[in-house]
């Protein structure tokens, strides 16, 4: 196939880093059966009204800069390359007709174009200043490489119905996925083109496929929070714009699939509704599942946390097989990214975000918060700095392609020991029963970021949490260990098997779990100046109490072996359970009482403390 260009009415012709044409009314420019290639940093300019054709298997090859002010009209080969096309028409009506797949698209003011048949796809970013009208024949392309955008800082409209992609690998093809909709009107039975569609409630026959969470129905359990995205058979209702979905894919099929959505692209503001039922910690707990509601991917790190009343960490679920996965976190003030989270939340998706208070309000998405990254999955933010100290933590039974559970901890001057809602992510129980779950304690919370005071000293002592559902062999690794004073190490316990080891010299520790086992009280981390000091500290005394539900627990240990005494009362100082002899162990009570605040009281010979739980029948 040779070279050659075809031109008609061409009034004026310009060479130099490019071709530059102008023409008058039906002009434009012809490529007939050839391959016409467009170097990087040339450029084609089809002035005043001149437009482009492609024809008879013609393949135009960009990867500099069209400017065409005509139509654009395409019955040749549909790839034409990375490079950009501007419509830059006076705002007379520029038809798009054919097959093309775009890679950057960009709508000068005033132009207005309209596309009139044909498929016309964008491969990476489609920029809207004038008008387009898309009319159902626009698809943004999503790939194992990339996903297609609208770039939120264009500030004209776009018109008719577009599709989004979500390209889903064959690794990851299988159970859950959480879903949004970039689109005012795309319905719940758009699904149905790449799954198996049911709607309704858990009682249902069949089984519904879609699920939309609820923190108020996640009593007792955080799984009793899936509710009826839609009911029954009611396959026309809108998915709402910035609510996030769960959607069943099947079990693996070991092949990738690219699923889509379409409708009115979103743009501008969109609110949703948060809410937090309860005080105490209900499963639930104020977690909301959100969802982008941008054909383009959000900058997590923007969201409304403050103003939208919500902690600064999200939570990213991964499926693992049907029914099963894990859960990641990203924190937007440290930019800690842990279990497969991002700091980008792509088109299609929806993530976890925790409200603080009780009550409702709203988050506002804004065009502010939306990003330009074509592949936001790839982007972890693990180029953060660490500039306090940290220990990030994480786990996995050995076996053969395990995943590893993870959980941070830091030490910052302006945390407490309490909540934070600037750092800490409350954890997320991990479903795989291949996957522990691993966490540190604080004030009876379970944490997979956590943030503490900056004063770390022998006497600093952090509980672990270890929860397991398979029996095996463990290893808890310490991944990090990031600007711990120099003349401290850090350990960790395991008070089970009465080991403790150096995790600055030796960060693996491997030993066996058992599904029965509580999950907390066994493992702990310490501090100690030198490797010759740990017997010293390891010699010093441990208790930890926390509750449950309507369960106490209790870890004890105390090296000389001194025995303790504990008595649970209520607020008004009233005992109401009969006062237990402590020795070295673990403990666990059931607490019959109301739901509510009671205090535990520890004593032995050398040490008085008292603690609040809260028990939730």
């Amino acid at each position: 196939m040779k070279t050659k260009t075809i031109f008609k009415s061409i009034l004026s012709l310009a060479l130099g880093l490019g071709i530059s044409l102008t023409g008058q009314g039906q002009t434009s420019f012809v490529n007939d059966n050839c391959v016409f290639t467009l170097p990087a940093g040339t450029k084609l300019v089809l002035s005043g009204g001149t437009g482009l054709i492609n024809q008879n298997n013609g393949q135009i090859v960009n990867k500099g800069d069209i400017f065409v002010s005509g139509d654009w009209a395409n019955s040749g080969v549909a790839d034409i390359d990375e490079g950009t096309v501007h419509f830059n028409g006076n705002g007379s009506i520029q038809n798009v007709s054919g097959n093309t797949d775009f890679n950057y698209v960009n709508v000068v003011t005033p132009a207005s174009v309209k596309m009139i048949s044909g498929t016309q796809a964008v491969k990476s970013i489609l920029k809207c200043d004038g008008s387009l009208y898309s009319d159902g024949h626009l698809t943004l392309l999503s790939t194992a490489t990339q996903t297609a955008l609208i770039d939120g800082d264009g500030f004209g409209d776009i018109y008719g119905s577009v599709t989004q992609q979500r390209y889903i690998p064959a690794a990851k093809m299988k159970g859950y996925k959480h879903y949004s909709s970039a689109f005012s009107d795309a319905t719940f039975g758009q699904f149905g083109a790449f799954m198996n569609l049911a709607l309704g409630t858990i009682n249902d026959n069949p089984y519904p496929t879609i699920f939309k969470f609820s923190e108020a129905s996640a009593v007792p359990y955080f799984g009793n929070g899936w509710v009826a995205a839609a009911p029954k058979g009611q396959t026309v209702n809108i998915i709402e714009a910035g609510q996030g979905y769960t959607v069943q894919m099947g079990s693996a099929s070991n092949q990738p699939k690219v699923t889509s959505l379409s409708g009115t692209v979103n743009n501008g503001n969109i609110n949703v509704t948060l809410t937090k039922t309860y005080s105490t910690n209900a499963s639930g707990n104020g977690w909301n599942l959100i969802g982008n509601p941008y054909p383009s991917p959000v900058d997590l790190s923007k969201l409304p946390y403050f103003a939208s009343n919500i902690n600064n960490s999200v939570s990213f679920f991964n499926s693992t097989s049907m029914y099963n996965g894990y859960y990641g976190y990203y924190n937007s003030l440290t930019g800690w990214v842990i279990g497969d989270g991002s700091k980008l939340l792509p088109a299609l998706h929806a993530v976890f975000v925790q409200k603080k208070t009780l009550g409702t309000n709203n988050l506002t998405f804004t065009n502010t918060m939306r990003s330009k990254v074509l592949n936001p999955t790839m982007f972890k933010n693990d180029d953060i700095t660490v500039d306090y100290p940290a220990i990030k933590l994480s786990s996995a039974i050995n076996t053969p392609n395990s995943i590893a559970d993870e959980t941070v901890i830091m030490f910052k001057n302006d945390a407490t020991s309490e909540i934070d809602s600037d750092y800490d992510a409350s954890k997320i129980l991990n479903t795989d029963p291949m996957i522990p779950n691993l966490s540190s304690i604080s004030n009876n919370g379970t944490y997979a970021i956590n943030a503490l005071p900056n004063t770390l000293s022998e006497a600093t002592v952090i509980p672990l949490g270890f929860q397991v559902q398979t029996t095996g062999e463990y290893t808890i690794n310490a991944s990090d260990i990031l600007n711990i004073p120099s003349n401290m190490s850090v350990y960790l316990e395991d008070l089970a098997n009465s080991k403790i080891q150096d995790l600055t010299m030796s960060p693996s520790y491997t030993f066996t779990a058992s599904k029965e086992e509580q999950p907390a009280g066994r493992f702990f981390l310490r501090f100690a100046p030198t490797s010759t000091d740990i017997e010293t500290t390891s010699n010093s005394e441990i208790y930890q109490a926390w509750a449950t539900n309507n369960t106490l627990y209790v870890s004890y240990n105390n090296p000389t072996g001194l025995q303790g005494k504990l008595k649970v009362m209520n607020v008004l100082g009233q005992q109401i359970m009969q006062e237990q002899n402590i020795n070295n162990g673990m403990y666990q009570f059931n607490i019959n009482q109301p739901a509510g605040y009671y205090l535990v009281n520890f004593t032995n010979e050398n040490t008085t403390k008292t603690s609040k739980i809260f028990i939730n029948k």
